[in-house]
């Protein structure tokens, strides 16, 4: 098994990768994979230590993870459903107590290299956390369209803006607090 270390490939056998933001809850836990083109100092710095916000919205079937690093990354999108995980890798949430917090961890991938750059554990509040465990657990019991999915969620990054989706968002809260 491949071990992450900064520094070091991503994947052992990969060095370039689509530039894009992954929201992803599976059985290693939930994980938010940054791949920016040849980050610059402050992007790395930012999602190294700069305050964390996020938010979530359920949109067309989706569970969209928007988050920023600031000052330095501002708000992006990743979009998730849990029908897409495969079957092998998929976890059902834990139950939460009313002060439970999920750990996300987030990677900063250079796109360009393969080389990890950041590696971050960031909690979500405990309403974050209750709202993405139901979230999740509603979008397992639901039926679910491969292709309509996948229009949908183009339907959304062509109808609204990021921005659009944070001001939309369900749930907001800022990482570790």
């Amino acid at each position: 098994m491949h071990q992450l270390q900064v520094g070091q490939l991503y994947h052992p056998n990969r060095t370039r990768w689509p530039e894009v933001a992954e929201f992803n809850f599976d059985a290693a836990g939930y994980e938010l994979r940054l791949f920016m083109g040849s980050p610059t100092p402050a992007e790395v710095d930012a999602v190294r230590s700069a305050p964390a916000d996020l938010a979530l919205l359920d949109l067309a079937g989706s569970v969209w993870l928007l988050y920023r690093f600031e000052p330095g990354v501002p708000w992006g999108d990743a979009p998730y459903t849990w029908h897409l995980v495969p079957p092998d890798r998929r976890a059902q949430p834990e139950e939460t107590g009313p002060e439970s917090r999920a750990l996300l961890q987030v990677y900063l991938v250079d796109a360009d290299t393969g080389i990890l750059r950041v590696i971050r554990g960031v909690t979500l509040s405990p309403a974050c956390t209750r709202w993405l465990v139901a979230t999740i657990r509603r979008q397992m019991a639901a039926p679910f369209d491969e292709p309509a999915h996948f229009r949908a969620v183009a339907q959304t990054q062509t109808v609204y803006r990021t921005r659009d989706l944070v001001r939309m968002a369900d749930v907001r809260c800022r990482g570790g607090e």
